[in-house]
């Protein structure tokens, strides 16, 4: 294993990303393989959509076990796009590859976050947000603005991740448009793809085991009308309704006054 010189995890622009392997495409490449294996490649997809690995770093990522030689990057994209499980090619040793490297990840993220200080804030919203997961339900978090909401999610994301939680800010505005497109570009779905078909592809690459956490949530709330916001929230359900995973919107004490006493509260009951 390598430490390779992918860029640190950030929201990327999709029209300048260099890795382009979409995640529904993974998710039904691994669709057939027994449940570890999913799970690991699925995790290993999602560090490279995280840290945005280009083609030349994907072959310089996974070592042939027992070997100092290199997968080269034909190899992991047939493995991603599933190219080996169509000819029939066993995908153990290259998934052995991948649980070493994951070994080696996890204790990487763990020391790099250790200073993180558990509070009972943090306990309380990762309790809430397993039980989304684990109850597979949608399941709203409300609090004071400038609490520390959005680091303690970051840290349950880091904890519950790679591909596991999805952690998506709100666009300004709540627009239904602007979501999806936070929604793509989290699984390398290409956001010039019709918004029908985006939608069919996002939820292609979700599944019950996923827990979707929808950060300023009270932004769907936004605006005069605030109708934009009850159409993405309609996209929310939909998913929900789809995918059947878990999924927790964190919003101001105000975005949940507007949602359970405002204009559409009996749209949204």
């Amino acid at each position: 294993m390598v430490t390779t010189t992918a860029p640190s995890p950030e929201v990327i622009n999709s029209s300048s990303r260099r890795y382009r392997i979409p995640g529904d495409q993974v998710k039904r490449a691994i669709s057939e393989l027994p449940a570890e294996q999913r799970a690991d490649i699925w995790w290993f997809h999602c560090w490279c959509s995280q840290h945005d690995v280009g083609n030349t770093e994907l072959g310089r990522i996974l070592r042939r076990p027992g070997t100092n030689e290199y997968y080269s990057q034909d190899s992991i994209k047939q493995l991603l796009n599933g190219g080996r499980t169509r000819r029939g090619e066993t995908v153990d040793p290259i998934h052995e590859a991948i649980v070493g490297f994951r070994k080696i990840e996890d204790a990487r993220a763990e020391q790099a976050t250790s200073g993180f200080i558990e509070t009972r804030l943090f306990r309380e919203i990762e309790k809430r947000c397993l039980k989304a997961l684990h109850r597979q339900k949608i399941l709203p978090l409300f609090g004071d603005s400038q609490i520390g909401k959005s680091t303690c999610l970051e840290e349950v994301q880091r904890r519950h991740n790679h591909g596991q939680t999805i952690l998506i800010e709100v666009p300004t505005g709540g627009a239904q448009g602007s979501l999806i497109r936070r929604f793509a570009e989290k699984f390398s779905i290409p956001a010039s793809t019709k918004q029908a078909d985006l939608k069919d592809r996002i939820f292609s690459a979700i599944d019950g085991n996923m827990l979707i956490i929808l950060d300023e949530a009270h932004r769907f709330f936004e605006g005069r009308q605030g109708s934009a916001g009850v159409q993405s929230l309609s996209f929310v359900r939909e998913l929900y309704n789809r995918c059947k995973c878990g999924i927790v919107l964190s919003m101001t004490n105000e975005g949940r006054d507007h949602m359970l006493n405002g204009k559409h509260a009996k749209a949204l009951q």
